[in-house]
């Protein structure tokens, strides 16, 4: 087959680069080719059996670096990942502490107020810890929201209708309103 109509584009840089031939070894390991170490030469013609064995040979060698460099590319990138995950959710339990200290609530309250905002600016969870963690985002403010929401942020958020009931003396000295029994909406 005539070499420029098999590669148009390539055939005529390579020869005017002084190249008249070249040849691809692939670059496989058992199964799966990764890719292809290829020669180019200055003469004409076809690799002898010999030449094609070293071919094959630097291309098992360059097969094993470029496998030996993703594996140690992705284990990093899976560090980097794990250790992004570890801050985070180190940020957002201390914002859970700061929360749960400051409004006098349970940490899976906290929680769940610190969700509740975030998915209401579209935030990621940990930029909204970090913001809590800073003094960026007043406490007051979540405990506010969920007071306006009547939220009892004690239980799993649902669906569901609250309704109020009695509390403590200790509650109502302190002004809070606490909503605790849940009635499934129909």
């Amino acid at each position: 087959m005539d070499t420029a109509r098999r590669w148009p584009e390539f055939a005529p840089h390579a020869l005017d680069a002084g190249f008249e031939a070249v040849a691809g070894v692939p670059m496989r390991l058992r199964r799966d080719r990764i890719g292809a170490l290829n020669l180019f030469s200055r003469c004409s013609g076809e690799l002898s059996q010999e030449d094609e064995q070293i071919a094959q040979a630097m291309a098992d060698i360059a097969t094993i670096g470029v496998l030996h460099a993703r594996a140690i590319h992705d284990g990093q990138a899976v560090g980097a990942q794990l250790h992004t995950a570890l801050e985070s959710r180190v940020a957002i339990e201390q914002a859970k502490g700061i929360i749960a200290e400051h409004l006098g609530v349970s940490v899976d309250a906290a929680f769940e107020l610190l969700r509740s905002h975030s998915r209401s600016e579209k935030a990621k969870l940990a930029e909204s810890a970090q913001r809590v963690i800073s003094g960026a985002l007043r406490v007051d403010a979540l405990g506010a929201r969920s007071r306006r929401r009547r939220v009892d942020t004690r239980d799993e958020p649902h669906r569901a209708m609250c309704a109020p009931v009695p509390m403590s003396t200790a509650c109502r000295s302190r002004g809070e309103s606490r909503v605790v029994k849940m009635i499934p909406a129909t």
